[in-house]
């Protein structure tokens, strides 16, 4: 099952809950839910150019990256929230976000496809 995924980890998000079935269900379906939410955010900073928005976003959205093993986008996040923290301009910033946004949708397509093959 593992080949089939880009950017997820199905193993390691089975071994970090414990390989518990109904509890992988459920924080599947809270990152389906959330993971959209918590993307727009940090695309209305950008759009708004909020540096400490765009950086507090990122932030926030490194974690579940870790949980689900999505290293890559987690590693291009960090290196987005330098970015903002650092006060770059905005053309780097939004740059930048085109290469998450890249991996952001692989990572949506296989976070529902992980969800479908838990039932």
């Amino acid at each position: 099952m593992e080949e089939n995924f880009q950017i997820i980890q199905p193993a390691l998000i089975a071994e970090t809950l414990m390989h518990n079935a109904e509890i992988i269900k459920q924080f599947i379906a809270l990152y389906e839910s959330q993971i959209p939410v918590d993307f727009t955010a940090l695309e209305e900073a950008i759009k708004q150019e909020i540096h400490t928005e765009i950086a507090s976003a990122t932030h926030h959205i490194k974690p579940t990256m870790s949980y689900i093993g999505a290293i890559t986008i987690k590693e291009k996040l960090e290196q987005l929230e330098e970015l903002a923290k650092n006060n770059s301009d905005i053309i780097t910033i939004r740059q930048h976000h085109e290469l998450v946004k890249d991996d952001y949708h692989v990572l949506i397509e296989e976070i529902s496809r992980y969800a479908k093959s838990l039932n």
